[in-house]
């Protein structure tokens, strides 16, 4: 399951095993802390985990979501 809102995804958590991503923007400031509790991963738009002058290697951001267990699932339009 995904979702933008966290709320939503926080109330699936209570009706489904399913797995849950929570879909991120990169103008939005985020608790990743906090979201690692009800989501089973991040769904960043692509541009978040690239290097911004350096279209072949990644930012740390898998890593940084990686160390709080989530997988990361991007998405772009």
């Amino acid at each position: 399951i995904q979702c933008f809102e966290g709320e939503g995804l926080r109330k699936m958590a209570t009706l489904t095993d399913l797995p849950r991503v929570q879909l991120v923007q990169p103008w939005r400031v985020y608790d990743y802390q906090s979201m690692a509790k009800y989501a089973h991963g991040v769904g960043p738009i692509a541009e978040m985990i690239m290097h911004p002058n350096d279209d072949d290697s990644y930012s740390d951001y898998i890593a940084k979501m990686h160390s709080l267990d989530m997988a990361v699932h991007p998405w772009e339009i």
